[in-house]
Formats: structure tokens, sequence, C-alpha cells
């Protein structure tokens, strides 16, 4: 029940209290009145019954009886629209604290999704940024693979790098005098400066103008074992990484009597790619499996892969685009030994 309610409520009971009060005056004035002496006046006691009237005695006690009513009634209306008011400032509050709570759940939402986005799209980026680190390193390691590093020479003031490489390669490599003259050079320097007093001297770069002359320098690096010299391809940072990793492995693989040959950063196994996800957790070239397979797979839907094979008249040989083409099969899983095989059959009809 609302104030207004009580109000009317309320007027209707004076005006019930006020119609009792007029009825009992009509009462009293259509009531014989008895005629009295003076004397009997005065010889009446104060305290007499008939001193107080009747009616008006109870007249009093209706309008105390009112009094005290309207007195109650009105604390308990006070208390109803305090009340009133109290609930209608909390109700004003609960529908602001409902609004409040659908706005936070549409941000919410709203950021939920742009969360959702901002994480696709940096998961795709880290994809872009993996294939793109990994041909930033392809293109670097095919830019050296005309390179070797020869290591352990000693430094002097004043020297000629190729001057120095070609010494080397005479001396200790022993390679005949005419052969190391016509080797052509690109490029030849030391890696850093000179640092006095540093336990092993900086290795020298050289950049070789023909790929065949190269790998006939590295095929005599069998004449340094047991010496303090070295010679060896050159690779980016990440990939003689991968080769640390893949060192240890060969050396137990040969001492369990298999074929292992490290090709850059790869393993191969009897003739077939190492695939060791708990050994050789590298990305990249090196694909990850639990062992070697060695069961013959067949495969459909595969995609194909173009290389230009070079001529003899390069700068880079056959034998070189053919170890590129005998990873690309490798890395599908196929035998690769009859495709290269076919190949050569038809260059050399070609030819």
């Amino acid at each position: 029940m609302n104030s207004e309610e009580n109000l009317e409520t309320l007027q209707e009971y004076i005006d019930w209290c006020f119609d009792v009060i007029v009825m009992k005056k009509n009462q009293n004035a259509c009531s014989p009145v008895k005629s009295e002496t003076p004397s009997s006046k005065r010889s009446r006691p104060a305290d007499s019954p008939e001193t107080t009237s009747p009616t008006g005695k109870s007249f009093t006690d209706i309008l105390d009886s009112i009094d005290k009513r309207l007195s109650s009634f009105d604390a308990r209306l006070s208390l109803v629209e305090i009340l009133h008011r109290e609930f209608k400032s909390l109700r004003g509050s609960l529908e602001f604290s409902q609004q409040q709570v659908e706005t936070l759940a549409a941000e919410n939402a709203s950021l939920r999704d742009s969360v959702k986005s901002l994480t696709e799209n940096v998961t795709h980026l880290n994809e872009e940024n993996k294939k793109i680190k990994e041909t930033v390193i392809d293109l670097q390691a095919r830019s050296m693979r005309d390179n070797l590093v020869f290591s352990g020479i000693p430094e002097s003031a004043e020297e000629d790098a190729e001057a120095t490489v070609k010494s080397f390669i005479k001396t200790y490599l022993k390679l005949p005098e005419d052969t190391v003259e016509n080797i052509c050079f690109e490029r030849v320097h030391r890696l850093g400066a000179k640092k006095p007093g540093a336990p092993r001297p900086c290795p020298i770069v050289a950049k070789f103008g023909y790929f065949k002359q190269k790998e006939q320098v590295k095929s005599r690096g069998r004449e340094l074992k047991g010496t303090d010299f070295s010679v060896n391809d050159q690779f980016p940072k990440e990939i003689l990484e991968r080769r640390k990793v893949l060192f240890p492995i060969r050396r137990s693989l040969i001492q369990k009597g298999s074929r292992a040959v490290i090709a850059v950063d790869r393993l191969y196994v009897d003739g077939r790619l190492y695939r060791d996800l708990s050994t050789t957790p590298c990305t990249g070239h090196l694909l990850s499996y639990s062992h070697t397979h060695t069961t013959p797979y067949t495969f459909t839907h595969l995609r194909g892969t173009t290389m230009y094979i070079y001529t003899q008249r390069s700068n880079h040989s056959d034998l070189t685009a053919h170890t590129d083409m005998e990873d690309i099969l490798a890395h599908k899983r196929v035998h690769a030994r009859t495709y290269l095989i076919q190949l050569s059959i038809t260059r050399s009809v070609q030819h």
C-alpha cells in the first residue's frame, strides 16, 4: 500500500469519527432535561455523579482516542514515507547498477573479441616471422656455400690474406702448386680484428670464385688430422647451433655401426633423414619425428617443387644442384636416387 492509499484511509477514518461525534451531539440535544431549582443545584455535591455529563466524558474520550490514533498513524505514515523514499532510492540504484553491469558485459565481450583477434594476429605474425627467419637463414647459407673458413693460421702484422691462404693450401693441404695458383678467390679476409694475447688467431674466410675449386680444397681437409688447423664450410650462426646438436648424435650413431652424414643442418643415417624430436629440437630444415623411418610410404596430393639446375659452365656444379634436389625429395620421404638417375639421363640426352 502506497502513501496515497494510506492518506485516503486516514481521511475516511477521521470522517467516520466526526460522524460519530455529530450523532452523539444530536442524541444529547433530543433527550429531556430535568428541571432543577437553584437550591438543588447548590445542594448537589461537587463530586456527584451527575456533576460530570456522560455525554461530555464520552466525547472527550473519543477525542483523546482519535488524537492517540492520529499520532500513532502519523508516526507510522512518516515511517512508511521514509521507507518509500529509501526504497525508491534503492530501486534507482539497482537500475543504475544493472545498466552498468550490462554496459560492462558488452565491453567485456568486445574486449574478448579484440583479444581473440589480436591473439590470432600475433600467432599469424609469429608463424610469418619464423618463415621469414628461415628464409633469411637459407639465403645466408646459400650466399656462404662458396666460402671456407681456415682456422689456426697464425697472424702477421701486415699480411696478404689471399697469399697466406694459398701458401697454407700448398703447404698443409698438399695441393700441387699449379693447381693452387689457378685457384680464383673473390674475397679473403680475417674474421674480426687482431687481439693481442688471444689464445688462437682469428680465422680466415675465403670466398672461392668456383664451387669445384672450393670442394677440391675442402676434400683435402683430411691432411690436417692431428694438427691445430681446420678447414670447414661457413654457415650462419643458427645453422652452427643446430650442427652442434647433431654432432654428438652422429658420433653415437657411428659408434653403433651406422653410416651418418651431416649435410648443412640435416643428419642422414644410412641414406635417410634422421628425425628425432627428443634429441634434435630444432626448427627450420630439421623435421621432428620420433624415429628414423625405414618402411616405404605411399604419398598422394604432394606439393611439387621446382628448381633450376645450373649448367657446367656456371660457378655452381651439377653436384650441388643434385644435392639440393636430393634434400627436397628426402624431405618428402621419396627415394631420390631414381629421380636423379632419370634427371642425369635426360640431361645427357639433351647434351
